[in-house]
């Protein structure tokens, strides 16, 4: 409550501000496996605050009449169609659920399933015509807020991913099918929220990091786009590996067309086409050196190659003062130090890595002296001693791929090296900078070098990403199966003309398809006025992966674990217990686990008791902490059974579990199925509106996403700055939609009908305002 009144207080102070901070926000705000709310969640209650906060203050200092013209009736009507046909979607969703039945802690195959997806719409356009008020009113700072708010979002979910990484696999780890989730939760039955939120943000990271001139917030930008990528990587996802270089490539067309059609503001922070070659050139030969050594020198020989390239960016014009003389002494010098170097690298443990450290260190320092230069260091032999430096740093980048390849990692680091003093030399000509020397280019330079490390440690460093393109085929057969069997769900005129129903594809998909497809399921029972916990497994084959679980979060604990339940059923069902360090969908195999038979007594409650072995589970390291997650579930296919007053007591008498008799419904519960995703999504965006809205829904989305893409790239709102981004964020998140449903996840879901609806009702331009900087990609 508290923080829902400062975010209303907020948005009627600084309304720009508080309406940024809800895209920021929106990778942390989903606490349900905390809470256990599902309908409704942190992200109604954030935008209703926000929403408060900033129509109060348009009630109080309306806006002149000309920042609140309306859209086009064309807009305006495509809106209405859309919203009149998602309630008639959300209706037949309640018809096809049994009726209305509201209800707080209702899943998946019941009727408020249905609002839990629609809403994500009703409360993007909530909030549309508040940031189209500030657009109109002060396009300069509104334009900067959005861009920093969804570069925001991607650091956001970055920094928790990267947190995950570090727990349960470490960050270069890129041989497990271990897969990142950061803490969008709605993936516990799989989907890609989270790749479908890089999509959309990425690009407005990458519009940051060159077009700001702060350099905090060029740092911040830079920050959230080296570890937006390595998010992106680590998602192992095909989807995103192509949605994230065609959202940026569009960008960067439409922003060149834009350029070409209105020209470059003064004071831009441009790079030029010779900066823009340059950068490419580097980062291709950066690449094929990383590859060329990392199979024999692994992830040492790949940094110390990246080092090496960092420091040549602001080496190369000193180079070009250097003398020739200047030269022979800093080749004699490097030959000299580099035999000193080697003898000290031989002594020492771990000494070629000590010894790259110092010639690093040594050639840096060198470098950074320049950057206040006195009349003392401006002699032509400084060259020589950066010179000096720099060629002993080659020489240890041999000492480390041998130290670690051996002798087979000898001859591929050699013709690296070769060809990077090669370029050195080339680099070093003449007297005009080969390219930029400002930080920022450089900074950029090294960013980019840094995403290309991890792809080359994705791709080269394990076999997983390998498997899964070698798979591609396979896979497709599969979702082009999976496509038709849901299309044959809609089996009358009326659910092709006006679908199922919002949020009705996991029902129907456990009610009509194939016994082996059809998923667990967990319902509230209440009985006597007291509640419990009814669970069923699926019908498919249930292994580890398979299994449906009813979980919650716990704290750490020592063991062993005594589980206590009241258990009830018709038939003899086997109970599994574990607690695991878990984030989301998988455990890094430290668990307690142990099982316990119910026997089949019909109406009669047994009161069980199992023991937890082990002795209990930490939290981990304080800067990357696991998740601890105890979980219940039916090991035999198709079977039921009822629980109650569930009680977890660690060896210290401590009580593990809240809610264990459901008297609080699901608070504190949330539930999973870990591998078998399948039976919850259609996995296709286009035909998920189909499926849930049919004909009539899909051609009115198409129109608005097609209407929406137009604007910002042909038609009238084509020269706004924030366009090509838009423009790049909406086609990403298509491409993502292309193998995953996306909408039935209402975080990513509500941003993707925000860009829209602003891509929709964003002011033309067509002149620039003064004193604005753009840079095109």
């Amino acid at each position: 409550m508290l923080i829902c009144t400062a975010l209303a207080m907020l948005a009627a102070g600084q309304p720009l501000v508080g309406l940024a901070l809800l895209p920021a926000a929106l990778p942390v705000i989903g606490l349900m496996p905390w809470t256990g709310w599902l309908t409704v969640e942190e992200l109604d209650l954030a935008v209703l605050a926000v929403a408060a906060g900033g129509y109060a203050r348009l009630a109080l200092r309306p806006p002149p009449a000309a920042t609140a013209a309306g859209a086009t009736a064309m807009k305006g009507l495509l809106l209405f169609s859309f919203a009149v046909a998602l309630i008639v979607s959300m209706a037949r969703g309640f018809a096809d659920a049994g009726g209305l039945n509201w209800g707080w802690w209702q899943g998946y195959h019941e009727p408020m399933n249905s609002v839990r997806v629609a809403k994500s719409f009703f409360l993007a356009i909530l909030l549309v015509p508040l940031w189209r008020t500030q657009l109109r009113a002060t396009p300069d700072r509104a334009e900067r807020w959005l861009g920093t708010g969804l570069a925001g979002g991607l650091l956001m979910v970055a920094i928790p991913a990267l947190w995950e990484r570090w727990a349960h696999t470490g960050l270069a780890n890129f041989s497990s099918d271990y897969r990142t989730t950061a803490l969008f939760w709605e993936m516990h039955v799989g989907g890609a929220a989270f790749d479908g939120f890089l999509a959309l943000t990425m690009p407005f990271a990458v519009r940051e990091l060159l077009r700001q001139v702060e350099p905090w917030r060029w740092a911040l930008a830079a920050a959230a786009v080296v570890l937006g990528a390595y998010a992106c990587l680590t998602t192992f996802s095909r989807g995103v590996y192509l949605a994230v270089p065609v959202g940026l490539v569009a960008m960067a067309g439409l922003q060149a067309l834009s350029s070409r059609r209105i020209g470059t503001r003064a004071g831009a922070p441009v790079t030029g086409q010779a900066g823009g070659v340059a950068a490419v050139v580097i980062c291709a030969a950066f690449i094929a050196g990383a590859i060329t050594i990392f199979p024999t020198s692994g992830y040492r020989g790949m940094l110390a190659l990246f080092g090496a390239v960092v420091l040549l960016l602001p080496m190369a014009v000193w180079l070009q003062r250097t003398p020739a003389r200047g030269w022979a002494v800093g080749v004699a010098g490097g030959l000299s130090l580099s035999l000193l170097l080697a003898l000290v690298a031989y002594a020492l443990p771990k000494g070629p890595y000590l010894v790259y450290a110092l010639a690093w260190a040594a050639t840096a320092a060198a470098l950074l002296s320049q950057r206040w230069p006195s009349p003392a260091l401006l002699v032509p032999w400084w060259g020589a001693l950066i010179l000096t430096a720099w060629l002993a740093l080659l020489a240890s980048m041999l000492l480390v791929a041998t130290h670690w390849g051996g002798e087979p990692a000898l001859s591929p680091m050699a013709v690296v090296v070769l060809l990077l003093l090669a370029f050195a030399v080339v680099s070093g000509r003449g007297t005009k900078p080969r390219w930029p020397q400002s930080l920022r280019w450089q900074g950029g330079v090294a960013g980019a070098m840094v995403v290309l490390t991890i792809m080359v440690g994705v791709m080269l460093g394990g076999a997983y990403m390998g498997d899964r393109f070698t798979t591609g085929g396979r896979d497709l057969d599969d979702r082009l199966q999976h496509w038709a069997q849901g299309l044959s769900l809609l089996n009358d005129q009326m659910a092709w003309a006006f679908g199922k129903g919002t949020g009705r594809y996991p029902a129907n998909h456990f009610l009509s398809g194939k016994p082996e497809d059809q998923v667990g399921d967990y319902r509230l029972r209440e009985e006597g006025g007291a509640r419990h916990l009814v669970l069923t497994a699926g019908k498919h084959l249930i292994d580890w992966a398979q299994l449906l679980r009813v979980s919650q979060r716990v704290g750490p604990f020592t063991g062993p674990v005594t589980m206590k339940v009241d258990a009830r059923s018709d038939v003899a069902v086997t109970l599994h217990f574990e607690i695991c360090r878990k984030h989301l969908l998988y455990d890094d195999g430290d668990c307690a686990i142990a099982s316990v038979p119910v026997k089949a007594q019909a109406g009669l409650w047994q009161s069980l008791v199992v023991q937890l072995p082990g002795k209990g589970l930490s939290g981990g390291d304080f800067f990357a902490p696991h998740f601890l997650t105890f979980s219940v579930a039916v090991k035999e296919s198709g079977r039921s059974v009822e629980l109650d007053n569930l009680r977890a007591i660690d060896a210290s008498g401590r009580e593990l579990l809240v809610n264990g008799d459901f008297e609080g419904g699901m608070a504190r519960w949330f539930f999973s199925s870990d591998r078998h995703h399948m039976p919850w999504h259609m996995k296709n965006m286009l035909l998920h509106v189909l499926f849930e809205q049919g004909w009539v829904g899909l051609v009115l989305f198409c129109g608005l996403v097609l209407s929406a893409l137009w604007r910002v790239s042909w038609g009238n709102a084509r020269d706004h700055t924030l366009s090509p981004a838009i423009g790049a964020a909406v086609l990403g998140f298509l491409v993502v939609g292309l193998f995953d449903s996306l909408l039935d996840a209402p975080r990513v879901a509500f941003l993707f009908y925000l860009l829209l609806m602003i891509a929709l009702t964003l002011p033309a331009q067509t002149a620039l305002p003064r004193g604005r900087a753009s840079a095109p990609p």
